[in-house]
């Protein structure tokens, strides 16, 4: 991640600060920040290692790898960093751990102190700068610009090689645009980031692959809404919108419309996780209640306690009901006997103390008898009152019956206790009412016999018996006991039907699963049809009565365990299978393609074979512009080269000297053994004339100077030694020898001339004018010099081209880089300077150099290397698009509306080759070779022959030539 997507995620973690609530995407966010801050810490405390080990150049190189650890750490200590780790503890995310104070202390230290002007780091950017690398140019200015920011110098030249760089970066990335290469101009989008945090934002090549990348995500964003992942939805709808609102990227009304459904949809099933998480929360903490031990002896609690306690526990079961969920049976059944046994303790403490009371208030009646009867009366009915009320609220449905009828009669009633006793009545009509219901519904259920049982729906009986056995808890403790309300003959007929329905069910379970696994066997790595077979339509239909029989509400009705994993296992692969074959039916993309062979892979029912085929094709580089690249040139150089390499038609020599590629330049251009050699012939040894025909020639340093009657010079003599080059310095007079005066250039001094090697640089610019590769087909024209001169003079040459082989044209000469192996192999590259003086070397080397320019002379690496050139610019921005793939079975599949005359894939030997040629006569084609099962197959939008037509025109060759004939689109 770069600190721009890092700057992002901050900003959006602010944002978030500011509302109350917890939005969705907060969890993706605390954990990106916590990854985040722990990479940063760990950074940290390897510079602190390496400054406390005195390896301060080692620390400052890894404080400055992308991201700059700094800068990085600045993003990360935000302003409300500690408010953001207080909310991340507060909603249980990832908490992040704090940076390391200490480490961030030792290296702004080693910052603050400085560089001096004779720092390595200078020297390093000099070199880099010779080198003509700006990469690493602009690695060392930015170090030396945070060491010293004083230096004006090095931040004016960071600044100007930083915009000549994004510069070339964007005109790279508007060539991806123009290609509509998505995925380039996504990882061009991404290096610029990590590269250039800062540049204009109204730049339109910047602003159109912004739009492109907006594209790109809201794919992946209707890929994640496919595949229900709606939790990592909200961070690219959240990146989307950010990127549209600050490029002004508009997206189209369906986009737009659809975005806006996808984030209605995410919310709500946020909303939907939020409300089961609370319903899990509650359950829990329900549990928790019930598994300890104070609900333990509750007879020994007391009655304001009990209360309590009450009143918790129909607390939680009030916010449970709040939730359309069920309640686990188990936890609902001793959720009621607590509340049971609770009622229970407090009514008869209720009646404990309202028995208490009556026997107080006897007492004190008898007492006071006589001057308090209307208070004794007041009293009496108060407790009556209470007592109908505590038995209400008891439930003791008995007890009140018995307890209405005497209160009646009484022949005075306040008010306040004949509300109670209408309260008491409605009470115990409604409880009557519900156990007839009850009631009822028993009767109905112990009517069924097993017959009936057994033609009937055991999902909806069952229900209706847990609704009635929950209707029947939720009754007075008095009133269950009510001989009516037994369901004891239903739950025979019920177990009797269990026993036998569920092996029966297990049994049609096991069938209908062995014959879906034996028909998707039987499919496995079958032929496609135009459409879902009638084995897939059965499948289909099989898959949906297993569903069923798995997903029954009956316990004892439900599916072994083992056996329904393997049935979603079976599932799984076969979902997978289905939407694999469906995307090879018709593949509409070569995305597409590659992603059904990657499902391929993971699914059980494809042959190891097809798997390990599918394998081989998906580790295939499908890049197109790499796939172009084989066509014109095969071996892989040039697809190294990127699209814009090919925009210009080159010169084939670059526009500057480098300080390497002088020093090779001199070299040549100052050997004396080339420009300084003259020949003499000797004709006197001690003054003694030679014999006719005896006169030979020496060699010279120089011409042979005559003073006062005396020869002077540095000479060598090649019979006196024939096996090494040696001058010496020779005087006539003490040697007694004599040299004929007429002295004359070595052949090779003419032919260095000729081959124009001295004209490669213009005289009055510096610059050069001539292409290394023009030069080295004149020396493979040359016939007059040595050829030991020749093999080394092209060696030199091939040897300056090494600097910079791509501004030479080397990359575009297959040629020249197999002619230049051959000299090597022949020894080449171990010839000196003036070896071609030397018989010994021209008897034993001659021979075989000679034979190697003859058998060169006719290619013009020139000509190749424009030929190749001008096919390349032609090509680059040409459609050569996904036509289609082969079926292992079915041979050539096509995805093709029109029909192409040629179209390319991948052969046995993995290279892309011409597979299919269109049979005009049969409306069909033709194979040309033998592919590789799923080969996908391409082809060129228009006819390719014409480019290879105009490069061949270019490049003054005919289509025959020898020099071209290995590339794929001529020889087709």
């Amino acid at each position: 991640m770069n600190l721009i997507q890092i700057g992002r995620e901050v900003r959006k973690m602010t944002e978030c600060l500011s509302r109350a609530q917890m939005e969705p995407e907060e969890a993706k966010l605390a954990k990106e920040y916590s990854d985040l801050c722990a990479l940063a810490n760990q950074r940290l405390l390897q510079c602190a290692s390496m400054i406390d080990a005195a390896d301060i150049h080692q620390a400052l190189q890894l404080a400055e790898v992308r991201p700059p650890l700094l800068d990085l750490v600045t993003l990360l200590a935000f302003k409300q960093a500690d408010e953001w780790c207080a909310r991340c503890r507060t909603n249980h995310l990832p908490i992040p751990e704090p940076l390391d104070a200490r480490s961030i202390k030792s290296l702004n230290a080693i910052y603050s102190k400085g560089i001096a002007a004779n720092t390595p780091l200078y020297k390093n950017y000099r070199e880099a700068m010779m080198q003509n690398d700006d990469a690493k140019a602009m690695a060392v200015l930015r170090m030396i610009v945070r060491l010293n920011p004083g230096d004006s110098n090095a931040i004016q030249e960071l600044k100007k090689l930083e915009e000549k760089d994004l510069a070339a970066r964007l005109h790279g990335l508007g060539v991806s645009i123009q290609a509509a290469d998505q995925k380039a101009v996504l990882e061009q989008i991404q290096e610029i980031e990590s590269l250039a945090p800062t540049f204009p934002k109204d730049n339109e090549i910047w602003r159109k692959a912004q739009a492109i990348r907006c594209k790109i995500l809201f794919r992946e964003l209707q890929e994640l809404r496919r595949e229900d992942l709606w939790a990592d939805s909200f961070a690219l709808l959240s990146q989307i919108r950010q990127l549209c609102a600050e490029f002004s990227v508009e997206l189209t009304g369906h986009s737009s419309q659809e975005m806006s459904e996808i984030e209605q949809w995410a919310r709500q099933q946020a909303k939907n996780q939020a409300e089961q998480d609370n319903f899990n929360r509650i359950m829990g903490e329900l549990g928790i209640l019930l598994d300890s031990d104070r609900f333990g002896p509750v007879s020994k609690l007391g009655l304001e306690d009990l209360k309590q306690e009450t009143k918790i526990l129909g607390s939680k079961r009030r916010e449970l009901d709040q939730f359309a969920q069920t309640i686990p049976p188990d936890l609902e059944n001793r959720l009621n006997q607590v509340l049971q046994d609770l009622r229970v303790n407090i009514h008869k403490q209720q009646t404990r103390k309202a028995r208490m009371f009556r026997l107080g208030l006897a007492a004190g009646t008898m007492v006071l008898i006589a001057s308090a009867l209307i208070c004794f009366e007041w009293r009496r009915e108060t407790g009556m009152a209470t007592a109908l009320q505590s038995l209400v609220e008891s439930r003791q449905i008995t007890t009140i019956e018995k307890l209405i009828p005497s209160v009646s009669h009484q022949h005075v009633i306040s008010p306040r206790l004949a509300k109670t006793l209408q309260t008491a009545g409605d009470y115990l009509k409604q409880t009557r009412q519900a156990a007839e219901q009850c009631v009822q519904g028993v009767a109905q259920l112990n009517a069924y016999s097993n017959n009936d049982l057994a033609g009937s729906d055991p999902e909806q009986i069952y229900r209706r018996r847990a609704d009635l056995l929950k209707e029947i808890k939720a009754l007075p403790a008095d009133v269950q006991i009510d001989p009516r309300l037994s369901l004891s003959p239903f739950e025979n007929h019920w177990n009797s039907f269990l026993a036998q329905e569920g092996p029966q069910r297990s049994a049609k379970f096991n069938k209908l699963f062995a014959e879906a696994k034996s028909r998707v066997q039987s499919m496995a790595d079958s032929s496609l049809s135009d459409g879902p077979s009638e084995d897939e339509q059965k499948i289909i239909a099989l898959e949906s009565m297993l569903e069923g029989l798995i997903n029954s509400a009956v316990p004892a009705l439900q599916i072994d365990r083992t056996a329904a994993d393997n049935f979603h296992t079976f599932r799984e692969e076969w979902e997978t299978w289905r939407s694999t074959t469906a995307s090879l039916r018709a593949p509409e993309s070569l995305a597409a393609y590659l992603n059904a062979l990657r499902r391929l892979q993971t699914c059980g029912y494809f042959s190891t074979k097809s798997v390990s085929t599918a394998a081989t094709i998906a580790s295939l580089d499908m890049d197109a512009w790499h796939l172009k690249a084989s066509l014109i040139l095969p071996g892989g150089e040039l697809a190294k080269l990127t699209n814009h390499n090919t925009a210009e038609k080159a010169a084939f020599y670059p526009a500057d000297m480098r300080p390497a590629e002088k020093d090779r330049y001199l070299e040549l251009r100052d050997d004396e053994q080339i420009h300084q050699v003259w020949l003499y012939n000797m004709d006197k040894d001690h003054f003694t004339p030679l014999t006719a025909g005896r006169e030979y020639t020496v060699y010279s340093i120089g011409p042979i100077v005559t003073k006062a009657n005396k020869q002077l010079g540095r000479v060598y003599d090649p019979v006196a030694s024939p096996d090494d080059l040696n001058f010496k310095n020779v005087s006539n007079y003490i040697d007694e020898t004599h040299f004929k005066e007429e002295g004359r250039h070595a052949l090779e001094y003419w032919a260095y001339e000729k081959i124009g090697f001295g004209n490669l640089i213009d005289s009055q610019t510096g610059a050069y004018q001539t292409a290394l590769l023009e030069i080295l087909d004149r020396v493979n024209r040359e016939t007059n010099s040595s050829p030991l001169f020749r093999a080394f003079l092209a060696m030199k040459l091939y040897n300056m081209i090494d600097v910079r082989p791509v501004e030479w044209g080397y990359i575009w000469c297959p040629a020249a880089a197999a002619d230049r192996q051959r000299l090597v192999d022949l020894g080449a590259g171990r010839l000196q300077s003036g070896n071609w003086y030397v018989p010994s070397l021209i008897q034993s080397e001659g021979d075989r150099f000679e034979k190697y320019f003859e058998s060169v002379r006719a290619t013009s690496y020139m000509k190749q290397a424009r030929f190749y050139q001008t096919l390349a610019q032609r090509l680059d921005s040409a459609d050569f698009s996904f036509a289609g793939y082969v079926h292992p079975d079915r041979g050539l599949i096509t995805a093709l509306k029109a029909k192409s005359t040629s179209l390319w894939g991948f052969g046995k030997n993995g290279k892309l080759a011409l597979l299919y040629k269109l049979n005009p006569q049969a409306t069909g084609y033709d194979r040309e070779q033998t592919p590789l099962p799923f080969s996908p197959v391409f082809c060129f939008a228009q006819d390719y022959h014409l480019d290879v037509e105009q490069a061949c025109e270019a490049a003054g060759l005919e289509r025959t030539a020898p020099s071209i004939a290995a590339c794929p689109l001529v020889a087709e």
